[in-house]
């Protein structure tokens, strides 16, 4: 391997893998066997939907999965808090979703949310200025009602009178009751729980955080109030349940009915630092989530794609525009209920759902139990959200749509047997895992191992001795090599000033990263994944 020890750090920071001699530096070992996962059933979302996250998936060359989580998604933000689906008597479900898109750096997260979002934020922009003139009104109005309340109060105080302490009294009442509207919001960007809680009180308790990088995901990580954060917004807006928003130098409001949607991506390593967080300061706030964790195609993208067609997006625009529109209203309110047929196949999913939570289901780990235990819940959500989405007369929802929202529930099923493998911080090598990740983030491609301490987690590596197993796995692996080719492995490797990262880690591509090699032994994830699938697979065949 000598060869590769003739360029500069900054040649083999700006050099492809490709252009590195193979026979001067041999294919790393995959740290973390990643399982494998389907591709979202695209069939099952509406024509109009389908067709338009199918091109745009090819303008952007990007995973459909990405697109069709992110439409699905921006499909709740139009409808929740204005639309409840009730698939059997006694139970509703608000139609909010949390979905969250797990993607390395250079995917395109951006311009898939822009497309997707973009109706819904003109829309948004038309309510806004349609609102402008009104709110102006009303802080005119409450600026003379102001004055008034200060001219009685003078009088009553300078002359006290029984008729003039009334007037005051009748001011200060009217005041009180008086309210500006704010200026309505359908979408948020990254916010904080407290300003979640603000933001939707101002709203009537109906908000929808879309976040091409989200930043919650970092406080679930623990980035926030030190490690602690206040969730309770997160679990309660998932259910529709009440809410008080507490705010310092402020009366606090009540919500009688919370509903929120959050539509996200994130880069795969924030689910790994999750996993570290202590199971006692998790509430339950990650079971909430539809993942998606798809395989990137970086590196095999078509360098000219076909833009989408013209008459596909408008179509998407047209139907998106209508959704935001017709459910803007505060006093809209939609209630669906499944059909007698849809509810003998809801009973059939739920029936299903549960086997796979027993000890031995695909879903019965303590560690992913809770989210199955939601799974049939959302299915649910997801086939009253594809009733409207699909323009259906009626309120009446179809058993073909518990079959679509089915599938869909499948596929997430998948997925998130694959996220919190990622999630699992006590996995093998995820330590080194870690390392790699704080590698690439910062593109060490010739580093002393105090340069990387230096940018590492504190609470993970305490100590630069505690970097020292991760890192033998790292050069056992072939990620490292040490600049002193003479330098031992083992303890002895510290002796080596600097360390060359294999090109590889560079690649953004999980076609390389999941690849397994020889021998290696199956993640929890995998073997979770194929009974799922091999469930599938006999159930339809006794069917």
């Amino acid at each position: 391997m000598t060869d590769v020890f003739n360029y500069t750090p900054e040649e083999l920071a700006s050099m492809g893998p490709e252009a590195i001699p193979r026979d001067s530096w041999p294919e790393p070992t995959p740290l973390h066997q990643k399982p494998a996962v389907p591709t979202f059933p695209i069939d099952s979302l509406p024509p109009v939907i389908a067709d338009y996250v199918t091109t745009l998936a090819e303008a952007t060359q990007t995973p459909i999965d990405m697109p069709a989580s992110v439409a699905l998604g921006s499909l709740a933000a139009c409808v929740a808090g204005r639309a409840t689906v009730q698939p059997s008597t006694g139970w509703t479900e608000p139609l909010c979703l949390y979905v969250v898109t797990a993607m390395e750096p250079g995917n395109r997260k951006s311009a898939v949310f822009s497309a997707i979002t973009s109706p819904i934020r003109e829309v948004e922009k038309e309510l806004i200025e349609t609102a402008r003139p009104m709110i102006a009104e009303a802080e005119a109005l409450k600026e003379i009602k102001e004055g008034n309340l200060g001219r009685f109060k003078k009088a009553a105080i300078g002359k006290p009178s029984a008729e003039n302490e009334a007037e005051y009294l009748q001011a200060a009442r009217e005041l009180a009751e008086f309210s500006v509207p704010v200026l309505p919001r359908i979408l948020a960007d990254d916010a904080t729980p407290e300003a979640i809680g603000s933001i939707a009180a101002s709203q009537g308790g109906r908000l929808a955080i879309a976040a091409a990088e989200g930043g919650i995901f970092d406080i679930f990580a623990g980035r926030y109030s030190s490690g602690i954060s206040n969730l309770e917004v997160l679990l309660r807006g998932h259910a529709g349940d009440s809410f008080t928003v507490d705010r310092k130098g402020r009366e606090s409001e009540h919500i009688d009915s919370l509903t929120l949607t959050f539509v996200l991506t994130v880069q795969p390593s924030v689910l790994r630092q999750i996993g570290q967080t202590s199971v006692e300061k998790s509430r339950g706030e990650l079971e909430r989530f539809l993942y998606a964790v798809p395989d990137s195609l970086v590196g095999y993208r078509t360098i000219d794609p076909v833009p989408v067609p013209g008459d596909v997006a408008g179509r998407y625009q047209d139907r998106m525009r209508t959704l935001a529109r017709t459910f803007a209203p505060d006093d809209h309110t939609t209630f669906l209920r499944f059909d007698q047929d849809a509810r003998v196949r809801f009973a059939e999913v739920q029936a299903k759902n549960e086997r796979r939570l027993r000890q031995d289901g695909a879903l019965g780990s303590l560690r992913i139990k809770g989210w199955g235990s939601k799974l049939s819940g959302a299915v649910a959500r997801i086939a009253g959200i594809l009733h409207l989405a699909d323009g259906r007369e009626g309120t009446d929802v179809a058993v073909d749509l518990v079959d679509a929202a089915d599938r869909i529930g499948d596929y997430f099923a998948i997925h998130a047997l694959a996220a919190f493998d990622l999630m699992d911080a006590k996995g093998e090598n995820a330590k080194a895992e870690e390392l790699l990740t704080t590698i690439r983030r910062y593109g060490l491609h010739e580093f002393s191992e105090r340069d990387l301490f230096t940018k590492s987690s504190r609470s993970r590596f305490p100590k630069m001795a505690d970097m020292a197993e991760p890192m033998d796995t790292l050069l056992d692996h072939g990620w490292l090599v040490p600049r002193d080719q003479e330098a031992p492995h083992g303890p002895g490797r510290r002796r080596s000033p600097r360390f060359v990262t294999h090109p590889r880690a560079f690649e953004v591509s999980a076609r390389h990263s999941s690849s397994s090699s020889a021998g290696s032994a199956d993640s929890a994830a995998t073997s979770a994944h194929r009974n799922y699938t091999q469930g599938l697979d006999d159930e339809r065949k006794a069917s």
